[in-house]
């Protein structure tokens, strides 16, 4: 069943004004950005380039998140939702690191500020094309965080089994014919004290935080 339509309708609109937004912000980028601008200029159209380009990864993974208890996964939805498992976990796990690169971007941009107020001199290192010296980090990290993600998030018959019925009530789909990222931290026993189960899914989450963690130190 995936998303109530009026989801779909508002997740359609956000795309066409993310699309159109950014297109006007690249028109004015490449006929009112002035010379002072400098390097910034092309990290202001790279932004709204790759802002673009997860607009177009959103709208066609149409992502759904749910979480019970414990547990929580993310799911391809949309346009996707039929391709085969192993596609599928890979497109939700791009989808999240894409995300992520968001977060990267905008921290060269404010590396850039930074230097730009505080450390002038530097700038010549970052003069012309030189710029995109600061794209290595940003790919860099963000493909470290989609193998990480591919990791900790493929799911197994512990995961499946705890969330299959929660999201069969929430959703009305069936975890075993959607591609998927999940984790589960521990699971509770009625018995005994929570049990933590799955120590990849804890650890490889850490690995997650200081991926982005890593971005403030670009």
């Amino acid at each position: 069943m995936g998303l109530p339509i009026e989801f779909e309708i508002v997740q359609f609109v956000g795309f066409v004004l993310s699309v159109a937004f950014h297109l006007i912000l690249l028109f004015f980028i490449h006929t009112h950005a002035t010379k002072q601008f400098g390097s910034y200029k092309i990290l202001m159209a790279s932004f709204s380039i790759f802002s673009i380009f997860y607009a177009f990864v959103e709208i066609l993974t149409q992502p759904i998140i749910h979480i019970s208890g414990t547990g929580l996964m993310l799911y391809v939805g949309g346009p996707l939702s039929k391709v085969p498992l192993e596609i599928g976990h890979l497109l939700a796990a791009f989808y999240c690191s894409s995300f992520g690169l968001c977060v990267l971007f905008l921290s060269a941009h404010f590396f850039y500020r930074y230097t730009a107020v505080c450390s002038p001199r530097l700038l010549k290192m970052l003069e012309g094309r030189k710029v995109f010296r600061l794209f290595f980090p940003i790919f860099s990290l963000g493909f470290l965080m989609f193998l990480d993600i591919s990791w900790f998030g493929e799911p197994n018959e512990l995961k499946m089994e705890y969330l299959s019925d929660s999201l069969k009530t929430e959703y009305n789909d069936d975890i075993y014919t959607v591609g998927q990222i999940s984790a589960v931290f521990y699971k509770k026993t009625r018995i005994t004290e929570d049990v933590p189960y799955n120590i990849v899914d804890r650890k490889n989450l850490g690995n997650f935080t200081l991926i982005i963690k890593k971005s403030f130190f670009l």
